[in-house]
């Protein structure tokens, strides 16, 4: 299905469960989500009032479906076309057959998306050559979470669970929760007689891809991160209170992480010997990804 309209990508997060030790423990499916496979321009050299084309092809090669729009001409996407030497003369993309609604599509694993730009040069060409650098990235949208359990026995003889559960997410950025361990010396384990704090760091990563053209920048608005727990854990108190939120949006270059903490005393009263409960960080982020740049050299004919 062709199209010469709006277009934004958004791909949604795969999240791993995995049971006892955050460190070193943790299964994640790696950065990976969309591969370039083709970004040229042709020719690579223009005369006056000549024409170049312009493709970048890319597919879904993570696990899970995403949701593309495009800004109009793709301006969002080739985002330095050098206005001042050429003008759009044709923008057009192929979609998958399964369209959605208001020229929204969704990319199931597999899919792909072929961005076609026509480019006329316009302007007196100078006795020099002139070069036109094409910038393209994608901007993905992406919702991930992470959780954890937290264990509070009345004292250390108290057996309690075995193994709690931790989820964290994927894609290029992780999200990870990990706690700093009590008196019991066990993972996300505290003992109501022997610990006063319960500590748990929330780590947000911009994850390195082997991809050449992988490099991408993460921005996180500080009004989309969130932040719950149980209860009994926050006694009464607000988040902002016991976690250390960045008041700022976060920008997070490829490698980058952020760690925020937060401090949680441990209940007084549980029900029943030991008690579990619930940690979670929620993240909405923009991934602009790099996808690379190509140049156009323009000069005169003869």
């Amino acid at each position: 299905m062709e199209h010469s309209q709006k277009t934004v990508l958004s791909l949604l997060f795969l999240t791993v469960v995995v049971s006892g030790c955050l460190n070193g423990g943790m299964d994640t499916d790696g950065p990976e989500a969309i591969e370039i496979q083709e970004l040229s321009v042709t020719p690579t050299t223009v005369y006056e009032d000549s024409s170049t084309r312009a493709v970048l092809e890319a597919s879904n090669i993570g696990n899970i479906p995403g949701e593309i729009e495009v800004e109009d001409e793709g301006d969002n996407i080739l985002t330095d076309r050098c206005q001042d030497m050429f003008g759009l003369e044709d923008f057009s993309y192929t979609a998958p057959p399964q369209a959605g609604s208001n020229g929204e599509y969704e990319l199931d694993p597999g899919d792909g998306m072929r961005f076609v730009w026509d480019l006329q040069q316009e302007g007196t060409v100078p006795l020099y050559d002139l070069t036109c650098n094409l910038n393209f990235r994608l901007p993905f949208n992406y919702s991930v979470q992470a959780t954890s359990q937290i264990q509070v026995k009345e004292d250390l003889s108290v057996e309690g669970a075995d193994s709690l559960e931790a989820q964290s997410s994927s894609g290029p950025m992780l999200a990870a929760i990990e706690t700093i361990p009590g008196a019991a010396e066990q993972t996300s384990t505290y003992s109501i007689e022997d610990d006063d704090t319960i500590t748990v760091h929330m780590q947000l990563q911009n994850q390195e891809t082997e991809d050449g053209y992988g490099t991408g920048v993460v921005n996180v608005d500080s009004e989309a991160l969130t932040i719950d727990a149980s209860d009994e854990l926050r006694n009464g108190e607000d988040i902002e209170e016991l976690c250390e939120i960045p008041e700022e949006g976060l920008t997070m270059h490829e490698g980058g992480s952020e760690l925020i903490t937060c401090d949680f005393e441990v209940p007084e009263d549980i029900n029943g010997p030991a008690q579990i409960f619930d940690i979670e960080v929620g993240v909405d982020y923009t991934y602009v990804r790099n996808a690379g740049t190509r140049s156009v050299e323009v000069t005169q004919r003869g």
